[in-house]
């Protein structure tokens, strides 16, 4: 198993939520993911008064920072911490709203309605995701708008000075691959930051800043409470999906000796169980559970669970 380095996760609501608030963080993480350098940023939602707005009677899996550069560009930072079958659908129609959001803002400052077009700035997002969403070995996945046979990346002019840039741009961080693929360096120690694993090198000034936010003893007494309250509501949360799958696999037990399932259809579904698991397996490790207990709620052997640990690297 590879070693944690926090305690805490830097994917925490309050916890991400105070990093990107730091401007210079910020800059140097859009950066690092969309390739320029903004000159300043506006944190539109990093409070702790934002958290407790954005939080709710139900365990969130996911946390949105949005910030505003100098020139009017949206970039949406996006934190997802379990698996959502439906969350690249749901980034991109969450990066349609914030355009369409700031029409209005735009249509004031405007006499003619086809000049509000050239206000428009571009909008962004990178997402941070604890899970695998696509079948290769690349940690980092960047969607544009192309065209189709060529290839060529549609830029249009944007701002005063009419700079042509990319209107869109998705970038997907997959922090299970943080050992695979080509990185350049500060990518591969963002990606170890999130991931909260080992840094492979030494650490730049700015990690060094992201890494000292997460000394709990630099918190507040409130940050310290929210963040462990994140901490009960995901093992509460996470503890409903355990229970929910016990009792799923015995009664499928229960149902299967007394159907008497024929054998092919027997070993089937035994596959699927098998898959589902490693699955629970993967989450219950993530939360810290011991290896004994994991193998005890899943029923899986040391073997099966050390084999599939190695093949996903967590």
């Amino acid at each position: 198993m590879t070693k944690r380095r926090q305690a805490v996760s830097p994917m925490a609501d309050v916890i991400a939520k105070k990093i990107f608030n730091d401007h210079e963080i910020t800059i140097d993480f859009i950066d690092t993911f969309l390739g320029f350098r903004p000159k300043s940023v506006q944190i539109l939602n990093g409070t702790i008064a934002d958290v407790k707005k954005e939080r709710t009677r139900h365990f969130s899996t996911t946390v949105d920072i949005l910030a505003r550069l100098e020139d009017g560009t949206q970039v949406i930072i996006e934190i997802q911490v379990a698996y959502q079958n439906s969350f690249i659908k749901r980034l991109w129609t969450y990066s349609c709203q914030h355009l369409v959001k700031d029409l209005p803002n735009i249509r004031e400052k405007v006499t003619q309605t086809h000049d509000m077009y050239n206000k428009i700035s571009p909008i962004y997002s990178i997402a941070l995701v604890a899970s695998k969403y696509f079948d290769d070995e690349k940690p980092i996945h960047s969607f544009v708008l192309t065209e189709k046979d060529s290839g060529q990346i549609l830029e249009l002019p944007f701002g005063d000075q009419e700079e042509l840039r990319k209107p869109f741009e998705m970038v997907i961080i997959e922090l299970k691959k943080f050992r695979k693929g080509q990185l350049r360096k500060n990518q591969r120690q963002w990606i170890e930051f999130f991931a909260n694993r080992e840094f492979s090198q030494s650490t730049s000034d700015i990690i060094e800043k992201a890494e000292n936010l997460l000394n709990r003893n630099t918190w507040t007494e409130e940050e310290i409470e929210m963040v462990d309250q994140w901490l009960r509501n995901a093992s509460n949360h996470f503890g409903e999906l355990e229970s929910s799958f016990i009792r799923g696999r015995n009664r499928g037990k229960e149902e299967g000796r007394a159907e008497g399932l024929e054998e092919g259809r027997t070993e089937g579904l035994e596959e699927g169980s098998l898959q589902k698991s490693l699955d629970v397996a993967q989450k219950l490790l993530a939360r810290g559970l011991d290896i004994e207990d994991v193998l005890e709620i899943t029923g899986l052997t040391s073997e099966q669970l050390t084999q599939f640990s190695q093949e996903h690297q967590f």
